[in-house]
């Protein structure tokens, strides 16, 4: 038996185990007390909905999506009326709102005797206080953000609302039937197409830059290589190649005193007639420790200004080519992907990477934005 069958014979005072009614609200108490589910009929056109977690929830929700949107477009209509015909005289609001609120037939208050649901105290709603009605009418005209979307999202693409489909396994969005409010980023299906409904701007951008992370860490091929050279460190990248001429300058560091005299008068920064290493016959004059002393310190001069220079970059593309060099510099150093994200993102702009369709999106009322994807 499924709830509407059951609250059909709790209304004809045939109520099933476990099933009461109180205040217009059913109630399926077969596992009392460690769980209650709540059901109502909306007012307005009797359809049965809910699995409502608590009394207050469910007298809240009473109007269906359908009702609810209809006494939203209402609303709406007397504003517009208003706004484009100032001698318009509106129907009030309150009545508006009543009309949407209407209470339940007193069809559904159950037989005498029938046993209600027993509701905990904190739950208890409170029917002492008066209504609010601003805060009624500001809920019908406003509504949640998704429902307020998918509304004008369905007359800017010209699909009824009910052929929108909300993908609920769409693994990248946070979509919450229970509660839209906290919704931020949802996918739908109309008649095949494919969107992307989100709840700002920024919400957009920052998928967007989820994207671009991923693909940044496992594709990062697909990117410009140029640009992507400019986030990876060049001293991490220095620090894993290491120094390329280190033996140049080990060579030049483990010459014997004789030859390193000799290439230091080649190089020119010993003169052959310089009398510290020389006698006036120009022959060399015997190695001692302060020679030795003297002749390490034109060696380290001569280190210091003639050792080669090298770029990163320049060293892999000598190496491997080009198009490798930039493979080997990231898997050396790897790359800032948080700095790449951001710089592409501001760059391109979110559609780019998210709109896959035609690289546009399109703006919807409250600061929501969607785009289409295939």
């Amino acid at each position: 038996m499924n709830a509407l069958e059951a609250i059909q014979l709790v209304v004809e005072g045939k109520a099933p185990e476990g099933w009461a009614t109180t205040r217009g609200v059913y109630a399926n108490l077969s596992n009392y007390p460690r769980e209650i589910q709540y059901y109502v009929k909306c007012p307005k056109c009797g359809l049965v909905h809910g699995d409502f977690k608590s009394m207050r929830d469910a007298h809240a929700k009473k109007l269906c999506d359908v009702c609810n949107l209809d006494a939203i477009n209402k609303l709406k209509d007397e504003v517009q009326d208003v706004i484009h015909d100032p001698d318009h005289k509106p129907k009030e609001m309150s009545k508006i709102v009543s009309e949407a609120a209407d209470p339940f037939d007193p069809f559904d208050t159950p037989p005498e005797g029938e046993g209600t649901v027993p509701v905990p105290p904190e739950d208890e709603p409170s029917f002492t206080e008066p209504a609010d009605t601003k805060g009624e009418i500001e809920r019908l005209l406003l509504g949640n953000w998704v429902d307020v979307a998918l509304r004008q999202f369905a007359e800017e693409e010209s699909v009824n609302l009910t052929d929108i489909e909300i993908d609920d396994n769409w693994g990248q969005g946070d979509y919450d039937a229970d509660n839209l409010e906290a919704t931020t980023r949802f996918k739908v299906d109309a008649n095949g197409q494919e969107f992307l409904i989100f709840k700002s701007e920024e919400v957009a951008e920052e998928y967007a830059l989820e994207i671009v992370r991923n693909d940044l860490e496992s594709e990062p091929e697909i990117f410009t290589q140029d640009w992507l050279r400019g986030f990876v460190d060049e001293d991490k990248l220095r620090n894993a190649i290491g120094d390329p001429y280190e033996e140049w300058e080990d060579d030049v560091r483990n010459l014997y005193y004789e030859d390193l005299l000799d290439k230091m008068v080649e190089e020119g920064y010993v003169q052959n007639d310089d009398t510290v290493f020389f006698k006036k016959n120009t022959d060399k004059r015997i190695e001692n420790p302060v020679r030795v002393k003297a002749l390490n310190k034109y060696m380290e001069d001569y280190i210091e200004k003639e050792k080669p220079t090298w770029e990163p970059w320049q060293w892999l593309e000598d190496i491997y080519g080009k198009d490798e060099a930039q493979k080997q510099g990231i898997e050396m150093a790897g790359i800032d992907v948080e700095a790449a994200a951001k710089d592409a993102v501001a760059t391109d702009g979110w559609p780019h990477f998210v709109a896959r369709y035609d690289g546009n999106s399109h703006p919807l009322e409250n600061d929501a934005i969607y785009c289409r994807t295939n």
